[in-house]
Parts: C-alpha cells; structure tokens; sequence
C-alpha cells in the first residue's frame, strides 16, 4: 500500500468521524499556564494516536477502493458503537463544547471506536 493511499484514508477518517472538528476545539482551549498547556497537548495527542488506530482498522478491513469507500465499509461494520460516537459529537457541537472535561469526554468515547 501506498503512503499517498494510507493518508487519504487517514484524512478521510478525521473528517468522517469528526477529529477535524474536535482536534481544532482542543487547539483552540485557552491555556493558564504551564500545566495546562501540557494537559492540552495530551489531549491532542490522544485524539491523534486514536485517529491513526482507527485508520489502521479501516486500511486492515480491505485492500482495494478508494479512500472514502473502504471508510463507509468500515462505518457500516461500526454500527451502534459509530452511532453513539456519532450522537455524542452532535451533542458536543451543539453545546458549542470549548471547555477541557467536554473534549476529553469526547476523545474517551471516540476511543471506544477504535477498539
């Protein structure tokens, strides 16, 4: 497999499943100090590690298809698991969730998608 078909697939996960979204909210978490800047660059991290985990899931399911298709087939075998993950974005973002524990909530329950 090819580097350029390995990052298609993992950008298209960041924005099917939401990291863009949620990564840029964790970047835009005001700081007061030391520590928490340390806190936010965790949590950035552990959001990216997640994305790449469930790259790795959706490129291990097939070998063939473009970015978005071997995506979707994966979406389709997520089922309730990506539908939970998918409710609990839609309630961050209506929230307007800017605030540390909301995205750490929502890094832990994105998690659970990648196994």
């Amino acid at each position: 497999m090819s580097v350029s078909e390995t990052a298609r697939v993992y950008f298209e996960v960041g924005t099917r499943i939401g990291f863009d979204w949620l990564r840029a909210r964790i970047e835009k978490l005001a700081v007061d100090g030391p520590w928490q800047a340390i806190a936010r660059t965790g949590l950035r991290d552990a959001a990216l590690r997640v994305q790449r985990r469930l790259s790795e899931r959706v490129l291990a399911r097939s070998e063939r298809g473009s970015a978005e298709a071997r995506v979707s087939a994966w979406a389709e075998s997520a089922g309730k698991d990506l539908a939970l993950w998918q409710r609990t974005l839609a309630d961050m973002r209506a929230a307007g969730a800017g605030d540390f524990a909301t995205l750490t909530v929502g890094v832990e329950s994105v998690r659970r998608l990648a196994g």
